[in-house]
């Protein structure tokens, strides 16, 4: 069962490294939320694509994190403190993405 999840989290955390790289560079910015259309002016979007690519860096961080977790732990406190630490830091980011965009619009 162990070797299973870990199958199906390997895909995940190559497509979230994939992503963050893209992001990054200015590239696949049709993929965010609100710009399908392109309707973000190209400096806006390549601004979010960067803090997106850091969301999506951390995402593959963490997916490595539980595999390794699964794997080779036997203790549920690691286990809960990872998923504590991943909780705080999507939050924080998440309030303060909300605030500039309530701030500027977009």
């Amino acid at each position: 069962m162990k070797i299973f999840i870990t199958v199906l989290v390997f895909p995940l955390v190559f497509l979230f490294i994939i992503l963050g790289v893209k992001f990054q560079r200015g590239k696949w910015l049709r993929l965010l939320s609100g710009n399908a259309f392109g309707d973000l002016p190209k400096e806006k979007a390549i601004s979010v694509g960067r803090k997106t690519s850091r969301l999506m860096y951390f995402a593959a961080v963490f997916c490595l994190f539980l595999c390794w977790w699964i794997n080779f732990s036997e203790s549920q406190l690691l286990f809960w403190f990872g998923i504590g630490v991943a909780l705080l830091v999507s939050g924080f980011t998440l309030l303060k993405s909300l605030k500039e965009w309530v701030r500027t619009g977009y």
